[in-house]
């Protein structure tokens, strides 16, 4: 049986890498009724299988923390964050809920590293007013899904070609009065099986604040999907920096001035399929095997690179 001083340990060394702070440690013994579990200060409840751990952070500073965060970060000016961490869940399912089911939540984010579950499934609430900051997957995931959100920041996969790639599915739904939120960001370091938003789309609010789908790797077999109603603007598509990094909006500034797809800056992902019925304004770096023959079939603004998407 692993004790709670071992487990402390555990975290200390082999995870001292992530700049966290771990407030609090959970761990089950039983094989039997798995429960939901309160992560104490945080407003939210976790659900796994034995032997699990679990670090949450909360409170001033986590802001700082998430702008440190792999693959870029994420900046926020939020003071009441919450941040769920899943360590050696290996083949597991991970859920992650309100306490308050009726209701919405405080901005959370979630790190998943060590053992890689087989599905994380993140729940905002019923209200679908929550947000979900970001999300930093190291490993080769199966699948993420996530509703219950107003908006979704950025979802960062560190993942290789193993497999089929993962799946990332935004089943929320529109907050009463609006419509469905965007998922702002989306990078995949290895390969993708599918990216789908049920309801909403994908990109930034404005051409000021521009979001990106990366997929740094070749994934002939990926689609990219946007529900009726869903909307790709204000967004870069791609396959990473030629130079490394993460500022894909110095990128899209670069592409959209210039009104090319400059793969002196971009490289050019490749992915099956994308299905939209609206795209642009944007910047489209991606090599699609099948393209839309028929033009008139897209409500398309100010694309550039619209050649690699459209016959």
């Amino acid at each position: 049986m692993i004790n709670h001083f071992d487990l402390e340990v555990k975290i200390k060394t082999t995870y001292s890498q992530l700049p966290v702070l771990i407030l609090s440690i959970f761990f089950t013994a039983s094989a039997f009724a798995i429960p939901w579990q309160e992560a104490t200060g945080t407003g939210y409840e976790v659900k796994l299988p034995p032997n699990y751990v679990i670090g949450t952070s909360y409170g001033k500073g986590i802001s700082n923390v998430l702008m440190n965060a792999p693959m870029g970060g994420y900046h926020s000016s939020y003071t009441n964050i919450v941040i769920i961490y899943f360590f050696e869940a290996e083949d597991a399912v991970c859920k992650i809920r309100p306490a308050d089911k009726a209701g919405s939540a405080q901005p959370l984010a979630v790190y998943i590293k060590g053992g890689m579950p087989k599905a994380v499934m993140i729940d905002g609430g019923k209200e679908n007013e929550s947000e979900l900051l970001y999300v930093y997957v190291e490993g080769n995931l199966k699948k993420l899904k996530i509703k219950g959100f107003g908006t979704v920041g950025k979802i960062a996969i560190s993942n290789n070609n193993e497999g089929t790639g993962v799946t990332i599915q935004n089943a929320s739904k529109a907050a009463a009065g609006q419509i469905a939120g965007n998922i702002h960001s989306v990078i995949v370091s290895g390969k993708l099986k599918k990216l789908q938003s049920n309801k909403g789309g994908f990109g930034g609010f404005s051409p000021t604040d521009t979001g990106v789908i990366a997929i740094e790797g070749a994934s002939p077999g990926g689609m990219i999907k946007v529900g009726k109603g869903g909307e790709m603007s204000n967004l870069l598509f791609c396959g990473g920096l030629v130079n490394g990094g993460y500022n894909y909006a110095e990128a899209f500034n670069e592409c959209w001035s210039s009104q090319q797809v400059l793969q002196t800056v971009i490289k050019i992902g490749l992915v099956k399929k994308v299905k939209t019925k609206a795209i642009g304004p944007g910047v489209f770096g991606l090599q699609v095997e099948k393209k839309y023959k028929d033009a008139t079939k897209l409500k398309i603004t100010d694309l550039v690179g619209m050649e690699n998407l459209v016959e």
